[in-house]
């Protein structure tokens, strides 16, 4: 019986171990191939056009240094990175869109992305899929837009500068739930981001500044989407929607604008709080029906010609803020920017409690100390 025991105990044993190298044995295999790119020679391929075609669904492309005179296509889930955005450049030479991303779940990172031809439809990177990721590139001089997204879902657009293109920064047509965020979106021709017919997307965190007409533009039909914690200063005008519905603008710093900061046009049942309006004359205009404050928090938006006071301290205006175009306002005004902490009011300090501890203290005193000097004085004087 104890040698079956002992049998068992090393059947068990053995194989424990090999089950163990087994799942070692599995967790090296490599889930994706690196296939490398080098325009002046040396590795798998010189075009990146060339790996991308050999490559299988899946597979990394890692682009060394150099100027690639290329237009690509990406038909297949891969991963496309850069060795540094600064000297990786896909020069499209005036032709074209300069990438075109056709399959699903394509990862493209690390790029300089320039010189799209000149026809409306060209770009720097135009989008007809979905799950996609855009980061950490630099999208600039293009002869039409930056980035285009038409009919695509669940892409990520993010940590990107979109600079110098002579039209949009990005555009989304007919596109829904899309993330555009932390991208630096500047010097371009018309608009910084334009949305036509596009919903439940997520515009947060960009820095949009001095782009020819709007900073943002939601046109036509744009609806649910959240516009919340971008700096949105010296465009023509800030955020323009119109023919659009249910959208949350929030948290957003709007500066310097020639025109307005926010100008709602024909767009109802948008809420718009949290922002600060800061050195624009004409801060706002509304046309519809709007609210433009948080009804729960009862907090509005900062409003720098506020001329209000604030007897309470609260930190809320007294009076309401009207808003051009029809009989909106903002109901509570804030009296700073919004992330300015406000100085709490003063409290008296309680004193109620002193007197009887005072009273304690002194009774414990006695108690202790009276013995204590009837002791020393038996001692040192009899």
């Amino acid at each position: 019986m104890k040698n079956i025991m002992i049998i068992a105990l090393i059947c068990i044993l053995f194989f424990s171990v090999f089950n163990v190298f087994l799942s070692v044995g599995k967790c090296k295999e490599p889930s994706e191939n690196t296939i490398y790119v080098d325009d002046g020679g040396g590795e798998n391929y010189t075009t990146i056009q060339a790996a991308i075609n050999a490559a299988n669904p899946g597979d990394i492309v890692y682009v060394y240094s150099g100027i690639y005179y290329e237009n690509v296509i990406v038909n297949k889930t891969l991963t496309l990175i850069g060795e540094d955005k600064n000297t990786t450049i896909i020069y499209a030479n005036q032709s074209g869109d300069v990438l075109t991303i056709t399959g699903d779940w394509v990862n493209i990172s690390r790029f300089t992305i320039q010189n799209s031809g000149s026809y409306s439809s060209d770009t720097g990177i135009y989008i007809i899929s979905d799950y996609n990721t855009i980061s950490e590139n630099i999208i600039t001089d293009n002869k039409w837009n930056g980035i285009y997204l038409k009919n695509s879902s669940s892409n990520t657009i993010l940590k990107n500068n979109i600079s110098n293109n002579n039209h949009l920064g990005v555009y989304l047509y007919e596109s829904s739930n899309n993330k555009i965020t932390g991208n630096t979106i500047i010097n371009n021709s018309n608009h910084g981001i334009s949305l036509i017919r596009s919903s439940n997307n997520t515009l947060t965190e960009n820095m949009i500044t001095n782009n020819d007409a709007f900073g943002i533009e939601l046109w036509h039909l744009c609806n649910n989407n959240t516009l919340s914690s971008n700096n949105i200063s010296y465009n023509y005008w800030g955020i323009h929607l119109l023919k659009s519905y249910n959208n949350s603008i929030f948290e957003n710093n709007l500066a310097n604008s020639s025109y307005y900061d926010v100008f709602l046009q024909n767009s109802s049942n948008n809420s718009v709080y949290h922002n600060s309006f800061i050195n624009t004359s004409l801060k706002a205009y509304d046309n519809s029906n709007n609210t433009w404050y948080n009804l729960n928090l009862k907090e509005g938006n900062y409003w720098e010609d506020y001329n209000g006071n604030d007897t309470n301290n609260d930190g809320i205006g007294d009076k309401p803020y009207n808003i051009r175009g029809g009989d909106n306002q903002d109901k509570y005004p804030l009296m700073k920017p919004y992330g300015t902490e406000l100085p709490k009011k003063p409290e008296g300090i309680d004193t109620s409690f002193i007197y009887p501890m005072l009273i304690i203290a002194m009774i414990v005193a006695i108690i202790f100390c009276l013995p204590i000097a009837y002791y020393w004085r038996k001692k040192w004087f009899t």
